[in-house]
């Protein structure tokens, strides 16, 4: 929980990775095989690494234990948080 709540500058409603009115770290569902090995590659366009108040670096991805609704506030409804690493 040290990590802090959904990166949100602009307080919008939690929501899918296409959706414009979303949280910024709103970045969809990853599935994590067996082995702990999974792989997520997107483009998106409100989060940047360059100074400024959309930037992630700095700031933490997190992995949750369930499968992310999309919709329900604040989190999708997806569970404890399973792991987390920050963004350099």
């Amino acid at each position: 929980m040290s990590a802090g709540a959904h990166f949100n500058p602009a307080s919008n409603p939690h929501a899918g990775p296409l959706d414009q009115a979303r949280h910024n770290g709103d970045l969809g569902n990853i599935e994590i095989g067996p082995e702990g090995k999974g792989h997520l590659e997107l483009v998106d366009d409100l989060v940047t690494v360059k100074p400024g108040p959309t930037s992630v670096v700095g700031k933490s991805i997190i992995f949750h234990e369930q499968t992310d609704d999309l919709k329900t506030q604040p989190a999708g409804n997806s569970g404890a948080r399973l792991g987390c690493g920050v963004i350099q």
